[in-house]
């Protein structure tokens, strides 16, 4: 993980996800403290996966499954991203989805949910 990805709120984990790490500061040299302890080793810091139980912490609820697909999706009120049933995750735009397929970690849909609403995504853990 470069620490170019990263924002002051991410939720990443430590080697061999062990604890669950908030990063709480970046210096201009890549430098990182998380839970406002300094951490050296940035090469330790794993991403962590998007799954139903972090989407659920994060507030997104999930659709009823439709009659025609019979998937389920994932979706969150103050947003228009949603999740389809294999955890892929789109935008809606007015005139149909945009596909965000490169969205497959914790700190990347935090940091999608910040650009796109401007406020950070609530972790209800």
């Amino acid at each position: 993980m470069k620490v170019t990805e990263l924002r002051i709120g991410n939720f990443v984990s430590n080697y061999p996800w062990t604890e669950l790490l908030e990063v709480t500061m970046i210096n201009k040299l890549g430098g990182m403290s998380f839970n406002n302890i300094l951490f050296g080793d940035v090469d330790k810091v794993q991403a962590i996966p998007i799954t139903e139980e972090w989407l659920i912490k994060f507030g997104f609820k999930q659709s009823t499954p439709d009659t025609f697909k019979k998937t389920k999706h994932w979706y969150h009120d103050d947003t228009t991203i949603w999740f389809e049933y294999n955890l892929i995750c789109y935008i809606y735009e007015g005139n149909g989805n945009i596909y965000c397929g490169h969205i497959k970690n914790i700190h990347q849909l935090q940091n999608l949910y910040f650009a796109l609403v401007g406020e950070e995504l609530i972790y209800n853990g």
